[in-house]
């Protein structure tokens, strides 16, 4: 089985909702119809979730600020998911990052890539043996959480992030 990292843009009523109201039906609230979601409102960032926090934080599992939110960050509430509960960011904090990722400068990332950084600090999904492959991979995940991010913050929207 693998991790993971899954996001859902709500509006603020839907999240103040369910954290007041459906906590017990959290799972069902962020993947009604099936699991069928509007693809604007939700991101899965496969097994990137990981690389892409260290990249942004180089640190395995800690940060701050809204870089840190961007992958591991927000507010737990809820029952386990799987990986732990999932964790919810207010609208605030969604222009937050979405500004931070934005400002994000690629080439620097690239610059400050070590594969035996990843490979010591146990990435989960990381491959050291095909770094440049691992870096692309890790990229196009970044655009698309960028994305994300900027449409979420454009919307007024919170989101909630969810291992599973």
């Amino acid at each position: 089985m693998s991790m993971i990292a899954e996001y859902r843009q709500l509006s603020v009523e839907d999240l103040n909702r369910l954290l007041k109201e459906d906590q017990d039906n959290i799972e069902e609230f962020l993947f009604e119809d099936g699991g069928e979601i509007e693809a604007a409102g939700f991101l899965s960032l496969d097994k990137s979730w990981h690389s892409l926090h260290f990249l942004l934080n180089g640190d395995p599992w800690q940060g701050s600020g809204p870089l840190f939110n961007a992958v591991l960050g927000g507010q737990e509430f809820g029952d386990d998911m799987g990986y732990g509960p999932p964790r919810y960011l207010s609208a605030d904090q969604v222009k937050e990052v979405a500004q931070a990722l934005s400002k994000v400068d690629r080439v620097q990332l690239k610059a400050k890539f070590d594969p035996q950084a990843f490979k010591k600090a146990e990435i989960y999904g990381f491959n050291a043996q095909d770094a440049n492959s691992e870096f692309g991979y890790m990229m196009g995940y970044l655009q698309e959480l960028t994305s994300f991010f900027e449409s979420a913050a454009k919307a007024g929207k919170a989101v909630v992030i969810s291992l599973t």
